[in-house]
């Protein structure tokens, strides 16, 4: 269980929600089957802001865990360099958070 602040968001579905968190919570698998290797994995976002609690959850089998750790790994290996380049539009939910981003060091062209 991952708990979130905030809310998922207006009009947002899980799934919409999970898509975007979808590399943080194949982590969390990930590490989850590292330390129980076998069954399925359930992770789950409980955001905690709004009307009350708000779970998204997702579960992995261990087939799919594999395909994860590659994909998690080709994005860290991306990221050796030290290259974050901006994103080719504005995002508020990410560039919101971002340290370069409006709410930050006002960095980012696409941020101002």
């Amino acid at each position: 269980v991952d708990y979130k602040t905030g809310k998922p968001g207006e009009n947002r579905t899980p799934e919409e929600v999970a898509g975007d968190y979808r590399l943080q919570m194949a982590s969390y698998a990930l590490a989850a089957s590292r330390l129980n290797p076998g069954p399925p994995v359930r992770v789950v976002l409980l955001y905690l802001g709004g009307t009350g609690p708000q779970p998204v959850t997702r579960e992995f089998s261990p087939a799919a865990i594999p395909a994860f750790e590659e994909e998690i790994l080709a994005v860290i290996n991306s990221m050796a360099p030290g290259d974050f380049p901006p994103l080719a539009a504005y995002n508020q939910h990410h560039c919101n958070w971002c340290v370069g981003g409006p709410n930050g060091a006002g960095l980012c062209p696409r941020a101002v």
